[in-house]
């Protein structure tokens, strides 16, 4: 998909400008804090992350994707995407904005490392945590190390890290299922305004109709097309998000179930325990304790 026919979707453009012999771009300390979402963006660039301090979740095209402190992120231009941290809480990032293919022009004898048409979709996940994701993760963070210091020959190295980045993704193939996001792409730009109402009004009551009413639907056609989007109902998508922000106060503050049940919006407390447990096969109190 490309960046224009992603304007014509009605996304915000994030733009940047690269230098010609070195097309990088850094931006450190970059804090996200807990405002509620209420746009999404895209750029014609690849992005990398590193999240310093923090945790919270991203949007990224349909998924819902926790994050924490010592997580690395991809985006390519494919995806509209946003973030947001803990209720209560911030998080700090560097960002590293490029133009890999410019940049390792010349410097790349395969050429096929340089395709990113594969790192986006519903089966691309866009972060990578330690353990499991260690080496790409690593070679994220030391990017980021390298342009912070912008010690001897940091161009070069810089150049060295993202080719061995790409070829651990092209290796790592985790990228199945993008052109069917691509499919899915005019379906959610019907449904955006709900998906941007979900993400800033997930602690509260929320009513099918008045979703189906943001996006000028009925709400049969509405579940339809909301269902194409996202693959799931616009129920079980706002329980996701709920699960996964509960998830995050679950292992990241001292709070009993109880609260973070009401705190991320579900209406009683037998509803949340009812959910989780479907979802994780467990209780949230031994959840928290794995």
């Amino acid at each position: 998909m490309e960046l224009e026919n992603l304007c014509a979707y009605g996304y915000d453009i994030a733009p940047a400008t690269f230098r010609e012999d070195f097309p990088v771009v850094l931006l450190s300390d970059n804090v996200i804090d807990d405002v509620k979402v209420t746009s999404v963006h895209i750029h014609d660039f690849l992005e990398l992350g590193f999240c310093h301090q923090g945790e919270g979740i991203f949007v990224i095209g349909n998924k819902v994707l926790s994050f924490r402190a010592g997580d690395a992120v991809i985006i390519t231009g494919h995806e509209a995407h946003r973030a947001q941290s803990r209720k209560g809480s911030s998080s700090t990032w560097s960002w590293v904005y490029l133009d890999h293919t410019a940049l390792l022009t010349g410097f790349c004898l395969d050429y096929s490392l340089l395709d990113c048409s594969g790192f986006w979709g519903e089966g691309f996940h866009n972060i990578f945590s330690p353990p499991h994701s260690r080496d790409v993760n690593d070679a994220i963070q030391r990017i980021v190390d390298v342009l912070r210091e912008q010690g001897p020959q940091y161009q070069r190295v810089t150049r060295a890290l993202v080719l061995y980045l790409m070829t651990l993704l092209h290796r790592n193939d985790r990228s199945k299922g993008a052109t069917q996001d691509a499919d899915r792409m005019p379906h959610l730009q019907r449904v955006r305004e709900a998906l941007t109402f979900i993400s800033s009004q997930y602690t509260e009551r929320i009513e099918i109709g008045e979703l189906a009413d943001l996006c000028n639907m009925s709400i049969p056609n509405f579940r339809r097309i909301f269902f194409k989007a996202t693959g799931r109902n616009p129920l079980d998508y706002l329980m996701h998000l709920r699960l996964t922000m509960a998830c995050i106060e679950l292992k990241s503050t001292g709070k009993s179930a109880e609260t973070i049940a009401a705190d991320t919006g579900f209406p009683t407390f037998s509803c949340f325990l009812r959910k989780f447990k479907t979802v994780y096969g467990t209780t949230p109190h031994k959840w928290r304790k794995q």
